[in-house]
């Protein structure tokens, strides 16, 4: 199973791109590359132009449908590999945990989905296991100028994990986002 971390957003709130913050003495996006694929194998890192950060130890992939969100990952995540299911995260989640991520893989079933529910917050899908069928319908929906994640899971067979089927993962912390100042110093105290 692949994993694609998400590059591609603004990082409008942050005012500088959040896969560059430091964590120790690596930046966010290459802790998080040596995280999932020393557990979860290869890596693959989705972003929206070509060689805009420098990362090492996996592959690089360019959105083909520019600054039209994150279903650009799972097109482009698709079309260059072979594998039929990812694991998609974003670069803002340093808590994110390798194990829920084949926990996930478990659940998925015959869906072609599985995201989390997050009660009052929704769902959560970007940090979720796709299959191949999920890379064709976002390329249809981005062809068609449709960008938002809701649009490809109203067309799609979706596995919703409830929180209770997997209580033994601290999802607050798991799914903490960075995109603050604010949020970024208090990752940090959290990684102490």
């Amino acid at each position: 199973m692949l994993t694609v971390i998400l590059t591609g957003g603004g990082s409008r709130r942050m005012g500088r791109d959040k896969a560059m913050l430091s964590i120790g003495d690596k930046t966010m996006l290459q802790y998080l590359i040596d995280k999932y694929s020393s557990t979860l194998g290869e890596v693959a890192v989705s972003v929206n132009r070509k060689s805009r950060f420098p990362f090492k130890g996996a592959m690089e992939i360019v959105d083909p449908y520019p600054d039209m969100g994150p279903l650009n990952g799972l097109v482009s995540a698709f079309a260059q590999c072979k594998d039929d299911v990812i694991f998609v995260t974003g670069t803002d989640l340093p808590f994110g945990e390798p194990k829920l991520a084949l926990r996930l893989a478990e659940l998925i079933g015959d869906a072609d989905a599985c995201i989390m529910r997050r009660g009052k917050k929704g769902f959560e899908p970007l940090f979720a296991i796709y299959r191949r069928v999920c890379g064709e319908k976002a390329d249809e929906c981005l062809a068609q100028g449709k960008k938002s994640i809701r649009d490809l899971l109203e067309i799609v067979n979706v596995r919703y994990v409830e929180s209770d089927e997997i209580a033994e993962f601290d999802l607050d912390k798991i799914l903490m986002n960075v995109n603050t100042e604010e949020e970024y110093e208090n990752m940090k105290n959290l990684m102490i």
